[in-house]
């Protein structure tokens, strides 16, 4: 139940709605969660939404990336261009 908050909320939304049904824990312990997602075939994409994210502010900064059909929700570890084109040659062909 935690990941499926994390993957539709994240952050502190989501640990807010956890704490609504009884469940304490931090954002970052949700994000934790999608990132020990494994990653799924992403079969055929439409649409892809990037965003950057940050997992401990100031320190690690990352991109969360969404398919449309919503079917695969990855965290890429990075926040560079070059590194992300990469990234999406190697795992979303």
């Amino acid at each position: 139940m935690l990941t499926q908050i994390g993957l539709a909320l994240a952050g502190w939304v989501g640990a807010r709605l956890a704490s609504e049904i009884g469940i304490t824990l931090g954002k970052y312990t949700l994000l934790r969660s999608v990132r020990a997602l494994p990653e799924p075939e992403a079969g055929q994409v439409e649409a892809l939404g990037v965003d950057e994210s940050v997992f401990r502010k100031g320190r690690h900064y990352g991109t969360v990336l969404t398919t449309w059909p919503p079917t695969v929700h990855c965290i890429y570890d990075g926040r560079e261009g070059e590194g992300l084109a990469d990234w999406l040659r190697d795992h979303l062909e």
